[in-house]
């Protein structure tokens, strides 16, 4: 049987695709299985749109406008062998922290950078990842980004935020070939932001984005959505937003961590530890989303940031949950779970 011939625009889409899936925390070899190809067809298409996006621009004919002197207004992703040194580097200098490559990999990943390195931003799934990303374009070009567009899907409204890395305007350390020694040195970004959340707030929102994906219909988190209903029995009819459902869904959680290990559990309900790695990536503004003023206003000091006068809040889940933050046996299975972060970050 003939393999497909995809067009030029469909490879993009597919990459594209597979970028928004990491970004949310789903391992490479499930977001490749995703788009209907083989690991080396995804390699050699990813190193194509790298190459090609690295390539000098071509200087205007003679007879033409002068052509613009280069600048690093947009980024350019290293050549793949300069990632793979980035990564090897990193996970040979944190052994402690990294098991493999891939996790590795994965923290780069997740370290979205500037051209300009004025700051390195890591982003955690319902940590005010799009608020902070919004103010950051802000910071960088002056002006608020006002693009919309929605992949195929995606459930969050403020997705196109979250797309700036894929077109160049801003980049993930792993694809400028930064480890994570260049991210805490000199020649890293002059601030490392991070926000933390209170962990049980946090996994009622993560909960909840879960139901959000089941009533839209949505492929987003299709995995855990199966396997949370074979595995214990919830019940998509009747669980979604109860106290019982957010029970089941925190055993689910518990149940991946144990089987599993913690970087097969979700980006939007994994411990947060395991993203920022404070020993690793050492924030030097760390923001708490129990207190997103002054959040704000620091990142408007040390970046020199004009706040809006309305305020910045993306994807805010609208309704109250009294029921699921007032369960107790929800509360022990929390501080259980995320016994980690609580201690990392001083809840």
């Amino acid at each position: 049987m003939a393999s497909r011939r995809y067009s030029a625009e469909e490879i993009r889409a597919r990459l594209d695709e597979v970028t928004a899936l990491l970004g949310r925390g789903v391992p490479l070899a499930e977001a490749v299985r995703s788009i209907g190809v083989t690991q080396p067809t995804y390699t050699r298409w990813r190193k194509r749109a790298e190459a090609a996006a690295a390539a000098p621009p071509r200087p205007a004919p003679a007879s033409g406008a002068p052509a613009r002197a280069p600048h690093r207004l947009f980024y350019a992703s290293a050549a793949p062998e300069a990632q793979d040194r980035a990564v090897n580097a990193t996970f040979e200098a944190f052994p402690e922290q990294f098991p493999d490559r891939a996790a590795a990999w994965g923290f780069l990943f997740q370290v979205i950078l500037p051209p300009s390195l004025r700051w390195g931003f890591i982003s955690v799934g319902k940590n005010a990842s799009s608020s902070t990303l919004r103010l950051l374009f802000r910071a960088e070009f002056g002006c608020d980004m006002s693009v919309r567009a929605t992949p195929e899907h995606d459930i969050n409204p403020s997705a196109a935020l979250h797309m700036l890395v894929d077109h160049g305007v801003f980049s993930r350390a792993v694809w400028q070939g930064h480890s994570a020694q260049r991210l805490i040195g000199s020649n890293g970004p002059k601030e490392r932001i991070c926000v933390v959340r209170e962990p049980f707030g946090r996994a009622v929102s993560g909960f909840r984005y879960l139901c959000k994906s089941h009533r839209a219909k949505s492929l987003w988190f299709a995995r855990d959505r199966f396997r949370i209903n074979a595995a214990l029995g919830f019940d998509w009819d009747r669980h979604p937003d109860t106290a019982e459902g957010f029970r089941l869904f925190l055993r689910y959680v518990q149940w991946q961590a144990k089987t599993e290990g913690l970087d097969a559990i979700d980006a939007h309900w994994r411990p947060q530890v395991t993203f920022i790695k404070p020993e690793v990536f050492r924030p030097s503004i760390t923001g708490r989303m129990e207190d997103m003023e002054s959040y704000y206003r620091t990142l408007s000091e040390r970046l020199d940031i004009a706040l809006p006068d309305e305020g910045i809040w993306e994807n805010r889940q609208s309704a109250a949950a009294d029921e699921l933050l007032q369960d107790r046996e929800a509360h022990k299975l929390c501080q259980s779970i995320y016994a980690i972060d609580y201690e990392a970050f001083s809840y």
